[in-house]
């Protein structure tokens, strides 16, 4: 249970840096980063799978040599239905959302590890933004 409010709330904060960085993202505050995360995060768990089996046709046609761009495709477009759902959390437009995506995705490539749980804040805080220790 720990595990999952410290990626909920690590989740909020890197949507709240990333919208200030994206131009067309705005986040009214942390509630709302924490409720925009949750729906990212069940939007992600439910409703990616079925796009991404949608877009199967796609990966077999390039032999898959476009999946990671088709995976940040789809995860913008979960993005983009998480602005339409949380109130509080706006993306403009597609771009944004792909933008938004990209570097939500480094900042939190760098932060999951199996060994996030046993680390003090403040090394959570340094992990996010300078990498792997």
């Amino acid at each position: 249970m720990l595990e999952f409010i410290l990626h909920l709330v690590v989740s909020a904060l890197l949507l709240l840096v990333v919208a200030k960085i994206v131009d067309g993202v705005e986040v009214d505050g942390f509630v709302a980063a924490v409720f925009a995360a949750a729906v990212l995060g069940l939007a992600n768990a439910f409703l990616a799978p079925i796009v991404a089996f949608m877009a199967l046709p796609v990966n077999i046609l390039t032999f898959g040599l476009l999946w990671w761009l088709i995976r940040w495709v789809i995860n913008a477009l979960m993005m983009w239905l998480t602005s339409a759902v949380v109130t509080g959390f706006k993306v403009a437009n597609f771009s944004a959302a792909f933008w938004m995506n990209g570097l939500r995705i480094c900042a939190s490539a760098s932060y999951q590890s199996e060994d996030a749980c046993q680390l003090l804040p403040s090394q959570v805080w340094m992990r996010l933004f300078t990498g792997p220790m």
